[in-house]
């Protein structure tokens, strides 16, 4: 495949270090209400990866209440291995983008996109589970708290590049098994002699005893 196109490019170690800086945009976004108030808590792809702490918006978020929700996450809240193994396996994927076998090449970059973008929607699927940390801040009042969780741009356009790796990928294995490249063939050595031919000390060594 040609790498002056799109998809070219995208078929080296550029494109799966493209999706690891998406892991940087917002993943998933958590919104939790209770009366008339709503909390929006987004988590980046490094959050999830880290178990770090979403950005908070919404009334009445200060800094008290960005700090206990803070405690809350520090006390509850890991890693998520999914995410973890995700990330991994990208990088892994840059690493493929290196080897001189354009089969191994193209065939280990394929599997590694398809994984690492199960493994990112698994994380982004299990998210509802830190929307009950939130859900503590309001455990003193009476009013039941609804939560929403909604994947966000990031992770879309992580799987979206995720998805053309794999199937760049798998294209362009199958062109390379129907049009291999040609192998160099070695270069004849041929004995070379001046204008005059062969001297008689070369007719001598050449001769039969």
């Amino acid at each position: 495949m040609k790498s002056n196109t799109l998809v070219g490019r995208l078929l080296s170690p550029a494109g799966f270090g493209l999706v690891l800086i998406l892991f940087l945009l917002p993943f998933v976004s958590v919104s939790c209400s209770v009366q008339s108030t709503t909390v929006d808590s987004t988590f980046t792809g490094v959050d999830l990866v880290t178990g770090g702490t979403p950005e908070l918006t919404g009334p009445g978020v200060n800094d008290e209440f960005i700090q206990e929700v803070d405690a809350l996450f520090a006390d509850e809240l890991d890693t998520d291995v999914f995410a973890l193994l995700s990330a991994i396996l990208v990088m892994f994927g840059m690493v493929a983008g290196l080897l001189r076998n354009r089969l191994a090449r193209f065939g280990v970059s394929a599997g590694l996109a398809v994984l690492a973008a199960v493994l990112a929607a698994v994380a982004v699927f299990r998210t509802p589970g830190r929307a009950d940390a939130i859900r503590q801040v309001f455990s003193d009042q009476d009013t039941p708290v609804t939560a929403v969780v909604r994947p966000a741009y990031g992770f879309w356009l992580a799987l979206a590049t995720l998805a053309l790796l794999a199937v760049g990928s798998v294209v362009a294995l199958i062109r390379e098994k129907r049009n291999p490249a040609p192998v160099a063939e070695p270069e004849e050595e041929y004995e070379e002699y001046d204008d005059a031919g062969p001297s008689g000390l070369d007719i001598l060594r050449d001769s039969p005893n």
